[in-house]
């Protein structure tokens, strides 16, 4: 598979608003599954994925930023039915564990101490129900443990969900390659377009 992701950083509290950055997230990836495991009735699936991934910020000269990483990611999923407050309405909701690690192939000389601020694992828990998502991942960096919250509940707008609204909230290192060795605190409000 391929998959592409563009973040980029829009700066509308300065005067005209501009995009202080953008970073270009091209992968190639394959999809696989251990199978399932049952316990009594519940059924806990084993999905996985490893592939190769690029990040750049597209600058040249000092600003430039760029790493290119091989990478693993588990993943145990299951679903349960719970009440919805007292009511005899029942919601499905999918529960997401995963662990994703990597070791870095390339980098700019811009950004050499990469794995220092970046680290090599994380662990993720993902919530989805109906209407929304949320997402809590850990990494590992450094010998220290940070927390980020990369999904507040993000509701669903439309019939069909494919797109939603989204907010975010990151507090740590890495969120932007060309600060990737700074600290930063952000909350952000915007739409996810999914199929």
């Amino acid at each position: 598979f391929f998959g592409y992701t563009q973040k980029s950083f829009w700066d509308i509290c300065r005067d005209s608003a501009p995009f202080r950055e953008s970073n270009y997230n091209p992968s190639l990836f394959l999809e696989n599954s251990l199978g399932i495991i049952k316990i009594k009735d519940a059924e806990i699936h084993l999905p996985n994925s490893y592939g190769y991934e690029h990040e750049s910020n597209g600058q040249a000269g000092n600003i430039s930023r760029s790493w290119d990483r091989v990478y693993y990611e588990q993943h145990l999923e299951w679903g349960g039915l719970i009440k919805d407050g007292g009511f005899d309405k029942q919601k499905h909701f999918l529960h997401e564990l995963g662990i994703k690690g990597w070791t870095i192939v390339e980098k700019s000389s811009y950004n050499d101490r990469a794995e220092h601020f970046l680290g090599n694992l994380e662990a993720s828990y993902a919530l989805t129900g109906k209407k929304y998502r949320m997402k809590v991942t850990a990494r590992k960096k450094s010998g220290r443990l940070d927390l980020y919250i990369d999904e507040l509940p993000i509701f669903k707008i439309g019939r069909d969900g494919e797109y939603w609204w989204l907010l975010q909230y990151f507090n740590g290192y890495g969120d932007s390659l060309e600060r990737y060795d700074q600290h930063e605190q952000t909350i952000r409000f915007g739409v996810a377009f999914s199929n």
